[in-house]
């Protein structure tokens, strides 16, 4: 999966979820499919040991592209105050 908006269909969120929300929708999922519920059954066992993954798989790269682009618009949002800062330092020269 490379595309993060599989990453968000197996979550089953929309892409504009907030970061709370993926936390939730993640948390739901490993309850439902943790491999520990299902140790009386090896074949249901071996299946939620594939979902959890694919779980984890998705919960891991959305929090990866949220954070990401945190940090983008964090450093655009820096970019701009300085840049602000410094055509006021040129002004008073």
């Amino acid at each position: 999966m490379n595309n993060i908006a599989q990453y968000y269909a197996v979550l089953s969120i929309d892409s504009a979820a907030s970061s709370e929300t993926v936390k939730q929708a993640y948390r739901n999922l490993a309850k439902i499919w943790h491999p520990d519920r299902y140790v009386h059954d090896p074949r249901l066992k071996a299946q939620a040991e594939i979902e959890i993954k694919k779980i984890n798989q998705a919960y891991a790269a959305i929090k990866s592209y949220l954070e990401l682009e945190h940090n983008t618009v964090e450093k655009k949002f820096n970019l701009a105050k300085f840049r602000l800062w410094r055509s006021h330092l040129i002004i008073k020269l």
